[in-house]
C-alpha cells in the first residue's frame, strides 16, 4: 500500500500457498486470491511512478498482469490495466 505520503506501507504480498490436489499431496500456487499478486505490484509500480522510476514500473507490472487469463473484471486487474496505460503514456 502507498500511503499519502509517498511512502509503501508493506501489507502481504501473498505471493504462494499451499493448495491440496487430487493425489492429497499439495502443490504451490502463483497467488493466494485472484488478484492479491497484481494488486502488490500495482502498488510498487504506482509509487515507482511517483519516484520517476517510470522505466521499470511499467516492465515489471507488465509481466506480472501478463501472468492472468482471467479475473479482469476485478478491481485489483483494472487498477493495474490503468496503470500501464497511464505509464505508457508517461
Amino acid at each position: 500500500m502507498v500511503r499519502d505520503d509517498g511512502y509503501v506501507k508493506i501489507l502481504d504480498f501473498g505471493l504462494a500457498r499451499l493448495v491440496p490436489i487430487a493425489s492429497g499431496e499439495v502443490a504451490a500456487t502463483r497467488e493466494t486470491m485472484p488478484g492479491q499478486l497484481v494488486g502488490a505490484a500495482t502498488s510498487l509500480a504506482l509509487l515507482w511512478q511517483r519516484q520517476g522510476k517510470t522505466a521499470a514500473a511499467r516492465p515489471m507490472l507488465a509481466e506480472i498482469y501478463g501472468w492472468f487469463t482471467e479475473g479482469f473484471g476485478t478491481a485489483d486487474l483494472q487498477d493495474a490495466k490503468a496503470l500501464l496505460e497511464d505509464l505508457s503514456s508517461a
